[in-house]
């Protein structure tokens, strides 16, 4: 079913740890921790030119963009509203414009948004 295609593709790939503590035991198969300059490892990784998937806090996710090193922002719409809660752009001293360059609307309600990051655009 292609409702469920994004999860397998969210469960297949390895997956990287960025974490300022490395006490962690019994990590699943496939997971790395990276606890050095978060720059320079996300900068390696882009010269490999794969596709990364980024989930995290509000803090991590405000590092990338300060650092431009996201170049398409996949984000899913949930139709759910919370009271509460951080924004990805809490902490951003910069405006970050975005183009919308695809769309997909799932059948449990909700949607996929994708943007591209002007700042990173080559055409």
């Amino acid at each position: 079913h292609d409702d469920f295609a994004i999860g397998k593709a969210i469960t297949d790939v390895p997956k990287i740890v960025f974490s300022k503590t490395s006490q962690y035991a019994d990590l699943p198969t496939g997971v790395k921790i990276e606890n050095g300059n978060l720059v320079e490892f996300v900068n390696r990784l882009k010269k490999q030119g794969k596709n990364m998937l980024v989930y995290g806090g509000h803090g991590f996710v405000a590092s990338l963009i300060q650092n431009q090193l996201i170049d398409e922002y996949d984000l899913l719409l949930n139709p759910v509203l919370l009271g509460t809660g951080s924004p990805i752009s809490q902490g951003l001293q910069e405006i970050t414009r975005l183009n919308l360059i695809g769309s997909k609307v799932f059948s449990c309600g909700t949607i996929l948004l994708q943007y591209q990051s002007l700042a990173n655009a080559t055409n």
